[in-house]
C-alpha cells in the first residue's frame, strides 16, 4: 500500500543513544491520513497525466467516506465537466438505491454547476438557520444530540476544476470550501493547474480549508499551509528563506513518502489520497 514514511533519523531524539539500544530498523511507514470530520476537505493541484492520478485519489476517499459513515449518511455532488460523468459513473451505481446518494446524476454543463452549487449554499443556510441556530457550534454536535435523525454528511465532488466553472461559480465553490464543514459539507476538489494558469485563478482560498496536495512532476506532495504563509509573510518584509551552510534553502526539504487511506469511526475517521506524498501537514 501507499504509505507515509517516518524516518527516525530526521527526528529530533528519534534515535536512541545508548548502545544497548539501538535499533535495526529506523524507518517506519504509517498511512496518510485525511481526517474526518476536523479537517475533510481535500485539494489535490495536477495537470497532464498526474490529474489520472488525482481523479483516483478521490475515487478512493468517497469510497473511505462511504464505508465509514453509515449507510445513507454521506450523499455526494459530483461535477465531472471534462470526463463527462465517465470518471465517476461507477458511482451511479448508487442511485439504483436512493437517487439522493449522487443527487441523481453528475453535472458537467456551467449552467447545472452553478445551480448545484446555489442549492449547496441553500442547504448550508438551512442547516445553520434550521439545525445549528445559537445551540450548536457544528453539524457534528447537532448530530450527537439528534441520535437517529442525523443530518446526512454531503460531499462536493469537482474535478478539473475551472472546466465550465463561471465567476460567480468560482466565488460559491470558495464560500462553501470555508464555510461547508461547520455545515456538514466538505469538498474534493482536482484543480487543472494549466486552465488555473491560463484563466488566472487564485487557489489559495480553496488551499486555505483543505489538505493540499501538489504535484512535483514526480509525485504529490503536501503544501505546508505554515510554511507557505510563512513565506509571504517573509517576502513581505523582505526577510529571504533560512539556507544551510551549502546555501540552499531548507524551508522546502522534505522526505518523499507514500499516501494511502485509513478511517476509525462514523464521527472521527480518518480518509486519504493514493498518491505519493510529501510532507504532512500540521
Amino acid at each position: 500500500g501507499r504509505v507515509l514514511a517516518i524516518v527516525a533519523e530526521g527526528l529530533e531524539g528519534g534515535l536512541p543513544v545508548h548502545e544497548d539500544l539501538v535499533i535495526q530498523r529506523t524507518e517506519h511507514n504509517l498511512p496518510a491520513l485525511l481526517t474526518f470530520p476536523e479537517c475533510p476537505s481535500l485539494l489535490i493541484e495536477a495537470d497532464g497525466d498526474a490529474r489520472e492520478e488525482a481523479i483516483l485519489a478521490m475515487q478512493n476517499v468517497m469510497l473511505r467516506m462511504l464505508a465509514a459513515l453509515p449507510p445513507g449518511k454521506v450523499r455526494f455532488t459530483i461535477i465531472d465537466p471534462t470526463g463527462r460523468g465517465q470518471n465517476f459513473s461507477a458511482f451511479m451505481h448508487l442511485a439504483d438505491y436512493d437517487e439522493q446518494l449522487v443527487q441523481s446524476r453528475i453535472w458537467t454543463e456551467s449552467s447545472h454547476i452553478n445551480k448545484r452549487l446555489t442549492d449547496i449554499t441553500e442547504h448550508m443556510e438551512n442547516v445553520i438557520q434550521k439545525y445549528l441556530r445559537n445551540e450548536f457550534e457544528s453539524i457534528q454536535d447537532y448530530n450527537e444530540h439528534a441520535g437517529e435523525v442525523a443530518e446526512p454528511y454531503r460531499v462536493l465532488v469537482v474535478a478539473n476544476y475551472p472546466t465550465n466553472f463561471s465567476e460567480e461559480a468560482a466565488r460559491r465553490l470558495m464560500s462553501i470550501s470555508a464555510s461547508g464543514p461547520r455545515c456538514g459539507v466538505s469538498t474534493l476538489i482536482s484543480a487543472d493547474m494549466k486552465q488555473v494558469k491560463e484563466r488566472k485563478f487564485d487557489l489559495s482560498d480553496l488551499r486555505s480549508s483543505a489538505v493540499t496536495l501538489k504535484h512535483n512532476g514526480d509525485c504529490f506532495e503536501y503544501v505546508d499551509r505554515v510554511k507557505e504563509k510563512s513565506a509571504v509573510g517573509n517576502s513581505r518584509r523582505g526577510v529571504s528563506p533560512v539556507a544551510d551552510e551549502d546555501g540552499s534553502d531548507i524551508s522546502s526539504e522534505a522526505e518523499e513518502t507514500d499516501t494511502s487511506a485509513s478511517e476509525e469511526s462514523d464521527q472521527h475517521s480518518d480518509t486519504s489520497a493514493t498518491p505519493p506524498v510529501t510532507n504532512r501537514p500540521e
